[in-house]
């Protein structure tokens, strides 16, 4: 994957942390990645990536009349918060909006679960 835009995270002192960045992979699609840390239990350990392929990244960003390469900067900007002092379901709640925004542009998205 390319060059990672945090959209929020948790906080990291604490031992579960969750994250949520954009990034456009080597298909030239929109991946948002949400990782969630357990560090006392890391079986529990997982991340679900939302990818959105190169035509739909199109249709989103024309829809929202922006450059494709853009979008990571807009999403973060429009659901972010890098403040350190959220909760991992905080995290996870964002994540939904972030699904129901890239459906809202008319664009459609695979979730893979690692």
């Amino acid at each position: 994957m390319g060059h990672q835009k945090l959209i929020m995270e948790s906080d990291n002192d604490q031992p579960i942390c969750s994250s949520l960045t954009a990034c456009f992979e080597e298909n030239q699609g929109l991946a948002i990645v949400l990782e969630h840390e357990d560090y006392e239990e890391p079986e529990y350990n997982y991340k679900i990536k939302a990818a959105v392929d190169q035509q739909d990244t199109c249709l989103m960003a024309q829809n929202l009349k922006v450059f494709p390469s853009s979008l990571p900067s807009l999403l973060s900007n429009r659901f972010g918060n890098t403040s350190g002092a959220i909760a991992p379901s905080e995290t996870e709640a964002v994540f939904k909006e972030i699904l129901e925004f890239i459906l809202d542009c008319g664009a459609r998205y695979r979730l893979k679960r690692t």
